[in-house]
């Protein structure tokens, strides 16, 4: 891992981008340890198990909470307020129960009752395969090919 943080590190120092060297600074502290004097890194603020989303991407198990946020969003536009006082929160929660309850009534018998968009499920698929070929190459091939993922998807 060390290899590719190094060549990353000396990739953004040769681009010479402003604000390059920040993300790097924050990603090597917040996820990878920054490197000590001694060659040996310090434990970054979040441990590999907490961020590493292989064994997800693999098993096909949501890698975000992108969901979560959208439901949010949702509740926001619903209630029609970033702040909604109680009163309007609540009528916006019961209005979320019935599109929930329409749902469930249409998922019992088997319909499908969201489809995730064609661009997100080929990003899936393009993400799963890469990852499951991972043995078989280099990490800055996977490094690569995850950040053309990430441009297409842009």
């Amino acid at each position: 891992m060390t290899e590719i943080v190094e060549e990353l590190q000396e990739t953004a120092i040769a681009l010479d981008t402003p604000g390059l060297m920040e993300v790097d600074d924050y990603f090597e502290d917040t996820y990878i340890g920054r490197s000590g004097r001694r060659g040996q890194r310090r434990s970054p603020y979040f441990s590999k198990s907490m961020w590493n989303v292989k064994k997800r991407t693999l098993e096909g198990i949501p890698r975000t909470n992108n969901r979560l946020e959208g439901w949010h969003r949702g509740i926001q536009s619903m209630v029609d307020s970033v702040h909604p006082s109680l009163f309007r929160l609540l009528k916006g929660l019961q209005r979320e129960e019935n599109v929930q309850s329409a749902d469930l009534f249409r998922f019992r018998p088997g319909q499908v009752v969201k489809k995730s968009e064609k661009k997100c499920m080929d990003a899936k698929t393009r993400l799963k395969t890469l990852i499951s070929r991972y043995q078989d190459m280099s990490r800055k091939y996977l490094f690569r090919g995850v950040g053309y993922n990430i441009n297409l998807n842009v």
